[in-house]
């Protein structure tokens, strides 16, 4: 089955990568709650059919390998969707950090997930789920020069958890909001809904819940409102059960 308004799905549908930072060094930091964010994105992710690895604790160069590796796996020519989610901690200007709080800038993450370097995606969905501050942590980070890379970024869609200069709710014993609210709202909506349609479900639930918090606990909480960059070329939608739409 093909339609231009739609991305043809196989099964198994495709591959996912999570990397998940759940201890810092110098300073030290353990992002408690981060192993439900796991558990739960991985559960999710085998329902619908993927075939899921899982990182932990990667530096800067171990997140990029971990990509560079996984766009050369020879199943992705049969596959027909791919999913990156990182979960760490991140700060301005498109920055995520390794373990070490070495900088990634995402253009970098992009430019891997491309068809310049992901040829064997070329003219499929890439789906980059971003659980990460946009608020820097550190007084004197270190800075990376944004890096001059070509870039493709046709066929992408991108979720981050929150606006820029905002951070990300995390609970100790429950994980993310919006991790938790990304794997509620596609367990119960992804047979009939397209994925970016989802997204802004789940933008709209969490900026409801962080608001209303904020009200009730105007110390403790700010507002939280994730983003959506959708660059799906020819208006296409991505239907994870094309077959319960009838196409």
């Amino acid at each position: 089955m093909f339609c231009f308004k739609y991305y043809r799905m196989t099964t198994p549908r495709g591959r996912a990568l999570v990397i998940n930072n759940y201890r810092y060094r110098d300073p030290y930091d353990i992002r408690e709650g981060a192993e439900y964010d796991v558990s739960n994105t991985r559960a999710l992710l085998e329902g619908l059919g993927l075939i899921v690895t899982v990182e932990h604790d990667c530096s800067r160069d171990e997140i990029l390998r971990a990509l560079r590796e996984e766009t050369q796996v020879m199943s992705h020519r049969q596959h027909r969707i791919f999913f990156f989610f990182f979960f760490g901690h991140g700060g301005e200007d498109n920055t995520i950090y390794g373990k070490n709080w070495e900088p990634v800038n995402l253009v970098e993450v992009y430019h891997l997930l491309s068809p310049i370097s992901f040829q064997m995606f070329d003219g499929k969905p890439k789906v980059v789920i971003i659980q990460a501050c946009r608020k820097d942590r550190l007084l004197n980070r270190p800075v990376r020069p944004t890096p001059v890379l070509p870039l493709n970024i046709d066929d992408f869609l991108i979720f981050r958890s929150c606006f820029e200069n905002q951070k990300s709710l995390r609970r100790h014993r429950a994980g993310s909001l919006f991790i938790r609210t990304v794997v509620k709202t596609l367990m119960k909506h992804c047979c009939h809904r397209d994925l970016a349609n989802l997204f802004e479900i789940v933008k709209d639930r969490v900026r409801t819940i962080t608001r209303l918090l904020q009200e009730r606990y105007p110390r403790d909480y700010n507002p939280q409102m994730p983003m959506v960059e959708n660059c799906l070329t020819s208006r296409r939608k991505i239907l994870l059960f094309p077959e319960y739409h009838g196409e």
